[in-house]
């Protein structure tokens, strides 16, 4: 193509011409020769590449918290980004004939799929396409093993300079997380093949390899697979299952496991942990319809704007990341994706009509603005998170992260107190009758409060008091060590007589409270209303008595410590 018949222009070379002569790269246009500075900026690429890895070791293993701490969100805008471009790039492998002013923009956003022979990379891999192929897919193996060198050669430095094994787990898993799309995209390469008129079948990002041919085709086979069953559906699996086991291992305080799969819960909401696979998997589905259906674009798009469909309905039922703003910036940029593929159609069939090729690209071009703009905000995010030095998704950040104002912890204490307090003394059929009445919604919501003030505020009671509610404990990612202990205000040294006197006491001003308001039922034939109110304030049972404790004592004691320590 681009030359005289039977001729390649460019020069290229090959049948399908989409080859350059070996010691040249292609540049976008024509093949132009390999030059030192091409080599070097491939060799500093690289060796920057694993420096990062190692840095990422410090910078990603920070401990989990119910809120986004300042690195967690940077890292979380970061990764939104990235997994944003990835998808804009497969949406760019469809094999549709796209604008040529949109397909400089989607070309760019393949580098993150490692589409990179038009940066010179055949100077630095070689001219033949298979050992290039060969090449990117070590990339995902060279890097695992660069960081276990890693933790391997930490352990001759001395203390806290060695590198922790759940935390280097967790790096390594945060490394294939980010390029899972990438890696699935690569590793299903030799298997998309598009037709040619002549019958003959050509690899769609190699067109010069033919499919089933002896040109390296095998070689590719090999390597994609291996890269596929254990990269892509072995990594999956096996944060399917850790996915599935987190609350066990929470509830367990089997801390090193749950350290160890960090990666893929940090990002999300504690009740919403398990969104790290679903959010996973996203970039091999958006890939599997270029693969079945190569030439047959209508089906591509309509396959690919239900799998886009069937996520928003997830992201908008479970609201998974921690910064409410993530959230809405995740499904706009999802709509923004289903635009684009939907604008896709205007291009499998344009007619010859100025106005409709207009309409088409003008149509395209609004949606990439639209993403180039989510693109801006969560660059704001991560500039505000490292500008303004506190965790987000609490009450001390700007109001328009959280998508409103929160409540001050102390308040929440407060009224959680008194209404404690005030639910105690309501009649319990009473009670019963009003909880019924409720809608099924309200009353999960009730049991999922619940479940969650048990898991993060008296975990040690945790199992006699939570609903069957999975959760993962942000106590799961503390430091070995830390116990639970001193959180109730009560002075651990109290003897048991004084513990006993102090629930007698609160019992009886308890029922006497109780009698000054409902004095007809003490006004009993023959009762005293003093005769009911030391009835009523007999020495509880050992439970009893020290929940009156616990409550009647979480006021005033200067010592009180709470949560882990």
């Amino acid at each position: 193509p681009g030359g005289k018949p039977n001729t390649c222009g460019g020069g290229l070379q090959v049948v399908p011409c989409a080859e350059c002569p070996a010691g040249q790269t292609w540049s976008g246009s024509e093949c132009d020769e390999c030059t030192a500075w091409s080599l070097i900026f491939w060799i500093i690429s690289s060796l920057a590449l694993f420096g990062f890895l190692t840095l990422a070791y410090y910078l990603l293993t920070s401990q989990v918290t119910a809120k986004a701490s300042v690195m967690a969100t940077t890292g979380m805008s970061f990764g939104m980004t990235v997994n944003l471009l990835q998808s804009v790039g497969i949406v760019g492998m469809m094999t549709v004939e796209w604008p040529e002013h949109l397909q400089g923009f989607l070309a760019a956003f393949k580098v993150l799929l490692l589409d990179i022979d038009n940066y010179s990379f055949s100077c630095f891999a070689g001219s033949d396409t298979s050992l290039r192929y060969i090449v990117s897919v070590s990339f995902f193996f060279l890097g695992q093993a660069w960081l276990v060198l890693n933790y391997f050669g930490s352990k001759l430095l001395p203390g806290k300079r060695s590198w922790g094994g759940a935390k280097t787990f967790s790096t390594m898993g945060q490394f294939w997380q980010v390029g899972f799309s990438t890696m699935s995209t690569v590793s299903l390469a030799p298997l998309t093949c598009y037709t040619h008129p002549n019958g003959l079948q050509s690899l769609l990002k190699y067109p010069n390899v033919i499919c089933g041919g002896d040109n390296g085709h095998t070689a590719m086979m090999v390597a994609g697979l291996i890269l596929l069953v254990v990269g892509v559906f072995g990594f999956l699996s096996l944060c399917i299952y850790a996915a599935y086991m987190m609350p066990k291992w929470s509830a367990g305080d089997n801390r090193a496991l749950v350290q160890s799969f960090r990666f893929l819960v940090f990002r999300f909401r504690l009740d919403s942990w398990w969104y790290g696979v679903p959010l996973l998997v996203r970039g091999p589905l958006l890939s599997l319809p270029i693969v079945l259906a190569t030439d047959y674009p209508p089906v591509q798009t309509i396959m690919i704007n239900v799998i886009l469909s069937i996520f928003l309905i997830v992201e908008t039922l479970s609201w998974p990341w921690k910064v409410p703003l993530l959230n809405l910036m995740d499904m706009w940029m999802t709509l923004c994706l289903m635009l684009l593929v939907t604008g896709s159609a205007l291009y499998v069939s344009v007619s010859d009509s100025g106005a409709m090729q207009n309409f088409a690209s003008a149509f395209s071009t609004g949606v990439m603005g639209c993403i180039g703009a989510a693109m801006v905000v969560m660059f704001i995010v991560a500039v505000s998170a490292l500008v303004h030095r506190a965790a987000m998704g609490g009450a001390t950040e700007y109001a328009v992260f959280n998508l409103g104002k929160v409540a001050d912890a102390k308040l929440v204490r407060e009224r959680l107190q008194k209404i404690s307090k005030e639910l105690l003394r309501l009649d319990e059929s009473w009670l019963d009758m009003r909880i019924g009445n409720m809608s099924a919604f309200d009353n999960r919501l009730i049991a999922s409060c619940i479940t969650l003030l048990a898991i993060d505020l008296v975990p040690h009671k945790a199992n006699e008091l939570k609903f069957n509610f999975a959760r993962v404990s942000a106590q799961s990612f503390a430091v070995r060590g830390k116990t639970q202990k001193n959180i109730y205000k009560a002075d651990a040294r109290m003897s048991r007589e004084e513990k006993d006197q102090t629930a007698r006491n609160s019992a009886a001003a308890l029922a006497a409270e109780l009698a000054e308001e409902e004095p007809e039922q003490a006004e009993e034939p023959g009762v005293e209303p003093q005769q009911v109110a030391e009835e009523d304030a007999e020495i509880p049972e050992p439970e009893s008595a020290q929940l009156v404790e616990i409550e009647t004592n979480m006021t005033n004691a200067p010592n009180f410590k709470s949560g882990w320590v």
